[in-house]
């Protein structure tokens, strides 16, 4: 059987659909406290303290597995087409551009 041969259009529409409303919930927000506070390195311990929500946000996009769209199923991932990844990435770095590399 080829690759995705059980992926339906369905299944596509709705990661993109719930991959869109991650974005727009809760990544476009951090735009406020991104801009206002950015990231600051404390010069004695060396730690960078990120903005406000930017951890939690982070939290919430590993346990709901999006940066693992295109990962084998047996390292964690859902095993789903590169594209769909492509996708969600792209979506994930237009509502604030320090969101993906900056992930708590």
């Amino acid at each position: 059987m080829p690759p995705y041969a059980e992926l339906d259009a369905d299944t596509v529409n709705q990661v993109l659909e719930q991959g869109g409303r991650f974005c727009s919930e809760v990544l476009l927000p951090l735009n406020l406290s991104g801009d206002a506070q950015g990231c600051l390195l404390d010069p004695a311990t060396h730690e960078v303290k990120t903005p406000d929500g930017f951890r939690a946000a982070f939290d919430q996009l590993r346990q709901a597995g999006w940066q693992g769209l295109a990962a084998d199923a047996e390292h964690g991932g859902q095993a789903l087409p590169y594209i769909l990844q492509i996708a969600f990435d792209g979506c994930a770095a237009r509502p604030t551009s320090r969101g993906p590399c900056t992930p708590g």
